[in-house]
């Protein structure tokens, strides 16, 4: 039997509860996920940039102006433009 496993980098302005999700799939989260190098935001995907695997360094950050951002092995991918500024409501 094989093991799939998929690692997903995000953020959420949400609630704890909502970690038992991959970031992306529900309301208020955003990330970017290795399996597919999309970038998915309050369950909606798009192409964002390359899959990710083993051995790979992924970042994951926020900007002066509260935009987020990821990067790849030390690489700015840019600004998910659908992910917005996060608030600070949490």
């Amino acid at each position: 039997m094989t093991v799939s496993r998929i690692v997903g980098l995000g953020m959420s302005n949400g609630p704890p509860q909502q970690f038992n999700f991959m970031p992306g799939y529900v309301l208020e989260t955003w990330g970017y996920h290795g399996d597919d190098g999309l970038r998915h935001a309050n369950s909606k995907s798009t192409q964002y940039s390359e899959t990710y695997k083993t051995g790979d360094t992924i970042g994951c950050g926020i900007d002066c102006d509260g935009r987020m951002f990821f990067t790849k092995n030390g690489n700015h991918l840019g600004s998910p433009s659908a992910a917005g500024r996060l608030s600070s409501k949490y």
